[in-house]
């Protein structure tokens, strides 16, 4: 949920304000689902490895964002980064 967002954030010495944050570590969290991401439009790199995601979704907000990291996650479908129109760097491995 967004308060385990900010938490997050905090713990990783990043700001509780979801807008400033520039990078976000959300990897090896347990996370089954990417959401609750519309409040952080600041971020340019998002890592997102080693969870349970089965799908590529709730990124509409990260336009800016330049670097994605998906590995070691469960997807089998490359889809859902429409939005993403500044992406350069896209790890998908080990899925």
């Amino acid at each position: 949920d967004k308060k385990q967002l900010k938490r997050d954030c905090v713990k990783n010495g990043q700001f509780a304000t979801p807008h400033l944050n520039d990078k976000l570590y959300l990897h090896y969290k347990g996370y089954s689902k990417i959401q609750n991401l519309e409040e952080y439009t600041g971020v340019k790199a998002l890592f997102l490895e080693g969870n349970g995601f089965t799908k590529i979704e709730g990124l509409e907000a990260q336009k800016e964002c330049k670097s994605l990291y998906l590995q070691e996650n469960v997807l089998d479908k490359i889809a859902g980064l429409d939005s993403m129109v500044g992406l350069d760097t896209l790890n998908l491995s080990k899925n």
